[in-house]
This record gives structure tokens, C-alpha cells and sequence, in this order.
């Protein structure tokens, strides 16, 4: 669920995603004060697919892009 409830991750949000087809995309968002780490973060779809994030850390206002297949 986002924007993240883990502890230390309250300034992670969901801030864009691509329309879908062809280069499916979404967009992650520090919107916090302090770095995240993103390790052991999963971002999940409601038909099951799911992703663990790879570790390393989000700066305040800094974005990661995640691209699908």
C-alpha cells in the first residue's frame, strides 16, 4: 500500500505511473525529510505480480523509476 507504512518510509509515495502498454513505468518519491532505504521495500499489484526493491537509498526529493517489463 502507498504511500509506504513501513518503519522509516513515511516519506515514500507513489508519485507517477505510465498509462500501461508497451514500457510500463511508475515512479517513486521521497517527499521526507531524511534518506530512505528502499531494501526489503515490495511493490505489489492487486493480480499477485510483486517486486522487492533493490537496497539503497532515496535523498529528500530525489525519485527512482522503475521500469516493467
Amino acid at each position: 500500500m502507498w504511500p509506504a507504512t513501513g518503519p522509516g518510509d513515511a516519506g515514500v509515495r507513489l508519485s507517477e505511473v505510465s498509462a500501461g502498454g508497451p514500457g510500463f513505468w511508475v515512479e517513486l518519491r521521497n517527499s521526507g525529510a531524511v534518506p530512505v532505504d528502499l531494501a526489503d521495500l515490495e511493490l505489489a499489484t492487486p493480480a499477485g505480480a510483486s517486486a522487492l526493491l533493490s537496497p539503497g537509498a532515496l535523498a529528500p526529493g530525489d525519485v527512482v523509476v522503475l521500469e516493467g517489463e
